[in-house]
């Protein structure tokens, strides 16, 4: 299912006198959040609310963000810890890209015989390959995510593969 709204990063803690609070990105690259127009924070009964980005820029492997009405550390210091969001189509305007967050749930679908191997419950990119967990009825697979292997990403359907053997032989 498409997400209308993606996390994006986590503000960590306060920067110099001026109110910019340090930024952790969870986008392609900082570049991608620097150029968003505002961040959304989400309240207690999962909606979302914007604040605009007065300024943001890089920063380590982050950013330093500017709030609108944000001008002091101790006001930046209240918004630390906070996920914040961006909409959906702030990232992606075309409606063309596949997003990480929208991947878990999806049914692993053999592409050529249609044998359905499981579910996705998560992605795993902390290594240099990532790595797609899949629950089968028979326990968990990792189920490497590089093109060779994908054939269709469809949000809200399936995810098409044509695996190595050996992968899913107990199904």
């Amino acid at each position: 299912m498409k997400l209308d709204f993606l996390e994006c990063g986590k503000l960590l803690s306060p920067h110099g006198v001026r109110g910019e609070i340090r930024m952790e990105c969870y986008t392609d690259t900082p570049a991608v959040a620097a150029a968003l127009p505002a961040l959304f924070f989400r309240n207690e009964d999962g909606s979302y609310f914007p604040r605009r980005l007065l300024s943001a820029r890089p920063y380590r492997e982050g950013l330093l963000v500017l709030f609108e009405a944000i001008s002091t550390p101790e006001e930046a210091r209240l918004l630390s810890g906070n996920t914040v969001f961006a909409r959906r189509c702030d990232l992606d305007p075309e409606g063309k890209k596949v997003f990480l967050a929208e991947l878990p749930g999806l049914p692993l679908i053999d592409a050529k015989t249609g044998v359905q191997y499981g579910r996705v419950r998560e992605v795993d990119v902390s290594r240099k390959t990532p790595l797609y967990i899949v629950d089968t009825p028979h326990g968990e697979v990792l189920f490497p995510a590089v093109n060779e292997f994908i054939k269709e990403i469809d949000i809200g359907r399936h995810i098409l593969v044509c695996p190595i053997p050996g992968i899913f032989d107990e199904i």
